[in-house]
């Protein structure tokens, strides 16, 4: 049986913190959960694959949410099970039935939707929210884990070489470097994604050795100058953090949680290290789009032209 290898778990849990759980729940976890977790408080599976006891329904990328304490948003409750499957039960449109509890995310083909166990008989379920339609994937939780199979990533395509930016793929529909390039300050290696961002119904739009020049100087220019960028990028987004979020984060009334006591740039800081990737466009146009630890459904996207912060919004509000 191969041997699963969990990654990004947060923090260890107690058996009085699941006790809490239920608590907040009003229900009584399965052990097999429960022992599951107090071994990998969530994590990721990486090329992880489960196909059903039928064998005619596929996910991948299985993501366990964590019972409390994601490290990942700065342990805000929100982004963990208790709260998330509260928030599916109440909700009006009733996107999760009652007996089904959400653990982890996973995903067929595009979409995205939870894998649940089953409160009644302890069965595990594809539920996929937006369409609330449901898959029978395992007859138990120990059942799911031994279907479940990591595959090594088929090798992308070279389609294009560079002497800068090494091999060029085409993936989504968009061209991107197989090599990663540290970015200081954010302490991430990240893929590079050249040219603008293409309709997936259009043909891709391979740019010609000289704007993948001008790109390789508009790159070099803003690692030159990232001591004077990212200072901007503390202030501005912080900035924003007060507009749109301080109000909640910051008032116990209002979350149900302690203040997170964000009063510095810096410490807005550390919820905007998750880069998904490095936008480069013409016109000396970078866009990095980012992981926000605070609000995961918009995410931030910061644009800057010519070294400057032009303007900073929710992922794809930026143009």
């Amino acid at each position: 049986m191969q041997e699963l290898r969990y990654i990004k778990c947060s923090r260890k849990l107690t058996e009085t913190e699941l006790t809490t759980v239920e608590a907040q729940l009003g229900i009584k976890l399965p052990e097999i959960l429960k022992k599951h977790y107090l071994k990998y408080n969530g994590g990721n599976i990486e090329n992880s694959f489960l196909t059903n006891k039928r064998g005619d329904f596929e996910v991948s990328n299985i993501r366990f949410i964590p019972m409390l304490y994601s490290n990942h948003f700065i342990n805000d409750p929100d982004f963990c099970i208790p709260f998330r499957t509260i928030e599916e039960w109440n909700s009006e449109k009733g996107n999760i039935p009652r007996n089904l509890l959400p653990f982890a995310f996973a995903s067929p083909t595009s979409r995205t939707g939870y894998l649940c166990i089953n409160s009644e008989d302890g069965s595990i379920h594809f539920y996929e929210r937006w369409k609330k339609t449901e898959q029978l994937m395992a007859n138990s939780f120990q059942e799911l884990i031994d279907l479940i199979v990591t595959k090594e990533p088929e090798p992308p395509t070279i389609i294009m070489n560079h002497p800068y930016w090494g091999g060029i793929t085409e993936s989504w529909n968009e061209l991107v470097t197989i090599n990663k390039f540290y970015i200081p300050y954010f302490d991430q290696d990240i893929k590079i994604h050249l040219g603008r961002e293409d309709d997936e119904e259009e043909e891709i739009n391979i740019p010609i050795t000289d704007q993948l020049d001008d790109f390789e100087e508009t790159f070099k220019s803003f690692l030159h100058n990232i001591e004077k960028i990212v200072p901007a990028i503390k202030q501005q987004t912080f900035d924003r953090y007060n507009r749109l979020y301080a109000y909640y984060y910051e008032d116990k009334s209002k979350s149900g949680q302690e203040p997170l006591n964000i009063d510095t740039p810096e410490k807005h800081f550390e919820a905007l290290k998750a880069i998904n990737y490095i936008r480069i466009q013409e016109e000396g146009v970078i866009h990095i789009p980012i992981f926000y630890g605070l609000d995961r459904e918009h995410g931030i996207e910061i644009k800057i032209k010519d070294n400057k912060v032009e303007c900073i919004g929710g992922i794809g509000e930026v143009y």
